[in-house]
């Protein structure tokens, strides 16, 4: 048999590598430790306009000045804010949560930003210098 003949390799049971077998190879899934030190989960869920959700009581913005401050602050490494679906709270809402810590803040208001970054930072662990860039 000709060695193109991917048949014969394949009716033998033997397995022809391809090239989504080599695209799978490279693309495998890694598990890391979670690179920040705190994550704050702002839900963000819209629901029809007669229902409660966060998305309806200001919940973008507040997640918009969550990530501001945090960035102002040079935080950036150290703290993630990120959009969450419901959070299964609505009628508590605008809701927030913050892991590690186990702490949920909810009927949050644009004023509560600063005590929910207060809160969050205190005690970090300072972050890594970046590498400085090659000379």
């Amino acid at each position: 048999m000709s060695e193109g003949c991917r048949s014969s390799s394949v009716d033998r049971g033997e397995h022809v590598r391809t090239t989504n077998d080599d695209q799978r190879a490279t693309n495998h899934m890694e598990r890391e430790r979670v690179p920040y030190q705190k994550i704050i989960f702002v839900c963000v869920n819209t629901r029809e306009p007669h229902e409660t959700c966060c998305a309806h009581r200001g919940s973008e913005a507040i997640a918009a000045s969550l990530k501001a401050r945090v960035k102002a602050l040079g935080l950036s490494r150290a703290v993630r804010v990120s959009k969450s679906g419901c959070q299964d709270l609505c009628a508590k809402g605008p809701n927030v949560m913050v892991f590690p810590d186990d702490v949920w803040y909810h009927g949050v208001t644009h004023e509560d930003v600063e005590r929910i970054i207060q809160d969050t930072v205190r005690g970090l662990q300072p972050a890594a210098s970046p590498v400085p860039p090659p000379v």
